[in-house]
């Protein structure tokens, strides 16, 4: 009589993982023999304890269920549907659940290969197909197919460019599928559908390249590169600029660390140090630049919290008129506030780092709109463009700049 179980109905994969009754080249002759004397005994147990044994060996399995069963720490074959006999004593056994199921991949932040960041998430709809490998193959698998499926998600939205992302969902959901199934096969796993939620852009692609930016040295940042260009050779052009604005012309000299011993590398080279403006004196330089294209572009409440010393809190509001920034609240809520130190606030507004750089360091703390808060470059950019000595006036009362 042929056997019910046999290696020949199973795919190669799985051969080694099963084991079969009837063959008897597993392993010494007298661990098997152990292995039936144990079993004879459990069983006369059962049969002494009967009939209350039977609530503990009979199990029902569902339709939609199968029932995974170690004896003695060997897999035997799959149960189920329908009544079973389990062995309380020697057999440890689970009952796999084949239904299709979902989990939610959380949004991530994700850098696209033209430059640009956005958050996406994903939902993922699966189904177990093989019990066995899912119980054998993995430790734990609801949280390998999260990790899978989180890291395919990234790594495919990677290599393509923001328009695409935004564009062509479709044909990205169908190639992560493809990526994650591949990956979870091995687990008995067949992935029914991936599903990408809704695009989140934090900050759009860069521009090409320029000719100009090539004499730079090419990668990094454009807005850094041109910020440099601009402030680096006249390290007090903000100064200067201030001064033109009718600032005061007492300009705080940032603490630096001392200078290291000249070597030979640098004779002729010493350092110069930067006088840099204060938080207060940036925002009055900021109020000269405020007009209706700026508030046209924005439409936004900001709230600077500036810590440190010579910090401070200021508001500044571009949803109407010209724009203004006072440094006492007035009732209305912020639309997004951002926190950071004085240092942070010099280096953005002096062009060393952008906005959305120092908040992927953590620089930045942003709390709210954080596609508002990414707009203050087109502050900074203001800012580079006005001339050292401006159109017109600013006039100035006690705790409010208007233009």
């Amino acid at each position: 009589m042929a056997k019910a179980f046999t290696y020949s109905r199973l795919p190669e994969h799985q051969v080694a993982v099963y084991f079969d009754e009837h063959d008897k080249t597993d392993g010494p002759s007298g661990w098997n023999i152990a292995e039936s004397l144990i079993s004879f005994f459990t069983f006369l147990l059962l049969l002494v304890t009967f009939p209350a044994s039977v609530f503990f060996c009979v199990k029902i399995i569902k339709d939609y269920e199968r029932a995974v069963i170690f004896r003695l720490g060997r897999l035997l074959p799959q149960k189920g549907p329908g009544v079973i006999f389990i062995n309380p004593c020697i057999d440890a056994w689970t009952r796999v659940d084949t239904r299709a199921r979902a989990f939610s991949v959380p949004p991530q932040q994700v850098r696209t290969c033209d430059g640009g960041y956005a958050t996406v998430g994903a939902e993922v709809h699966f189904s177990i197909k093989d019990v066995v490998l899912s119980k054998t193959a993995v430790q734990d698998l609801n949280h390998s197919l999260r990790m899978l499926a989180q890291t395919s998600l990234v790594s495919c939205l990677g290599s393509r460019k923001l328009t695409e992302i935004q564009h062509d969902r479709k044909f990205i959901n169908k190639q992560v599928q493809e990526v994650v199934h591949k990956g979870a096969a091995v687990w008995g796993v067949d992935i029914k559908k991936i599903e990408m939620s809704a695009v989140k852009v934090l900050k759009e692609a860069e521009e090409p390249v320029s000719a100009l930016s090539a004499l730079f040295g090419g990668g990094g940042s454009q807005s850094s590169k041109l910020g440099s260009m601009t402030f680096a050779a006249d390290p007090s052009g903000l100064a200067s600029m201030f001064s033109a604005l009718g600032g005061d012309n007492a300009v705080r000299s940032a603490p630096s660390p001392p200078d290291p011993p000249v070597t030979s590398a640098q004779s002729g080279h010493e350092r110069t140090r930067v006088d840099l403006l204060t938080p207060e004196q940036l925002v009055k330089l900021v109020s000269g630049v405020l007009n209706e294209s700026l508030v046209k572009e924005i439409g936004g409440m900001f709230q600077f919290n500036i810590t440190g010393e010579s910090g401070g809190t200021w508001f500044l509001d571009l949803r109407s008129g010209h724009g203004r920034i006072y440094a006492e609240k007035q009732g209305d809520n912020p639309d997004v506030v951002l926190t950071m130190s004085v240092e942070n606030m010099q280096q953005i507004f002096y062009g060393q780092t952008t906005a959305f750089d120092a908040y992927m360091q953590g620089a930045l703390t942003v709390d709210g709109d954080l596609r508002m808060a990414m707009s203050l470059e087109a502050i900074v950019k203001k800012l580079r463009e006005k001339p050292l000595v401006p159109d017109r006036q600013v006039s100035q009362r006690p705790g409010v700049y208007i233009v």
